[in-house]
């Protein structure tokens, strides 16, 4: 009889994941260290018993600027928070909430000389329960987040979407063939009628996802995870949450090698994945950033939406309260507004320009600030 898919409890987020021991995990290679941070929020009575352990990593290394880089980075990522500024057990930040999250916990996935990748594993409830994966990649030598655009060409997009749209195609109508052969071996079978309907409506489902298959538009903005000789994309499911115990394929990833990648790499990418040259990245986005906002000290990421739309988020360093923004790219000019007013109802405005490594621009609000950002 066909199995469905079972929704996993919370309660088994760690024991099923394999995720961290309670020991840290040394890297020997650049005197890494990552231990485990036990979160709780202002709000932990909230979260039930019911709930597992939050829990997110915490990186030191002799490099002090390259690991604050790589915890803030994850931190706001996953938490929307900065990380403490000292490694401890436990931590209670009094303006994070994590009333919504059943449980989390992370894995280092791959570490070199040069790489790192670590997954963040976050069961969260809403109106339902839903075990989300985040991947996070580094440049050991720099603090440096990693994406696809970070080490790709743009002309990288083409392929990048043609090998997704196969593997997409693959799966789904590999799924099919495998369930019509079980439909007309449950048919000759006389098998009960409400079996028959769960193999007719497993087929349904994966016809539409095939039909759905489509060429992606921005690739190059995927989740990805880079390990030795390869990196994985992945994509997220074609069914919604109502549909999932119907979805056999469910999430998809696809696996695509340095080699191939070769012709599509820039400088950075090479030198960083093949170790041919030597190169810098300049680019800014998922970077964390630190500058000066008028005298103030401040922290900042800045994230892709979709259609040249920007996500970002600031921080006073030293009061650690986190200010959202919302953005579009002009002109070749990032130009913010706070998506929360003022107690006058203003939203205050900053605009930003790369230049020589710098993002600078002016805050405006009741007055106007310069700004200035250094991309790691």
């Amino acid at each position: 009889m066909h199995k469905h898919i079972i929704l996993l409890s919370s309660c088994l987020l760690s024991a099923i994941l394999s995720f961290s021991a309670s020991t840290a995990i040394a890297a020997p290679e650049n005197n890494l260290t990552i231990s485990r941070i036990k979160i709780k929020a202002k709000n932990e009575e909230e979260r039930g018993k019911r709930y597992d352990e939050v829990v997110m990593p915490y990186l030191q290394m002799e490099k002090q600027d390259i690991a604050r880089l790589i915890n803030e980075r994850i931190y706001l990522g996953t938490l929307e928070s900065l990380p403490p500024r000292n490694y401890v057990q436990e931590w209670r930040e009094a303006d994070m909430d994590t009333a919504s999250i059943a449980g989390m916990d992370y894995k280092l996935e791959y570490q070199s000389e040069r790489l790192l990748s670590m997954s963040i594993a976050m069961d969260g409830c809403g109106a339902y329960c839903e075990l989300n994966h985040l991947y996070f990649n580094f440049d050991l030598q720099t603090g440096r987040h990693l994406g696809l655009h970070d080490v790709l060409q743009a002309n990288a997009k083409k392929y990048l979407a043609q090998q997704i749209k196969a593997e997409q195609t693959r799966q789904y109508r590999q799924q099919l063939s495998t369930l019509n052969a079980q439909l007309k071996k449950a048919q000759k079978s006389k098998t009960r009628k409400t079996e028959l309907d769960d193999i007719e409506s497993r087929i349904s489902l994966n016809e539409d996802c095939l039909s759905q298959v489509k060429t992606d538009e921005h690739p190059l903005q995927r989740s990805v995870r880079f390990l030795q000789d390869k990196l994985i994309v992945f994509l997220g499911r074609c069914s919604n949450h109502a549909m999932r115990a119907l979805d056999d394929v469910g999430d998809i990833a696809v696996n695509v090698s340095f080699e191939n990648l070769r012709p599509y790499m820039n400088a950075y990418g090479r030198a960083l994945l093949l170790n041919e040259g030597v190169a810098k990245a300049d680019g800014w986005q998922g970077q964390v950033l630190h500058g000066s906002l008028g005298n103030n000290p401040i922290t900042m990421l800045i994230q892709y939406s979709e259609d040249k739309h920007y996500t970002a988020v600031y921080f006073y360093d030293k009061h650690r309260k986190a200010i959202p923004l919302s953005g579009d790219m002009k002109n070749n000019q990032l130009e913010f507004t706070e998506t929360n007013p003022d107690p006058e109802g203003k939203n205050y405005k900053m605009e930003l320009k790369l230049k020589d490594g710098v993002l600078s621009g002016v805050w405006m609000g009741k007055k106007n600030y310069p700004m200035q950002l250094q991309l790691p």
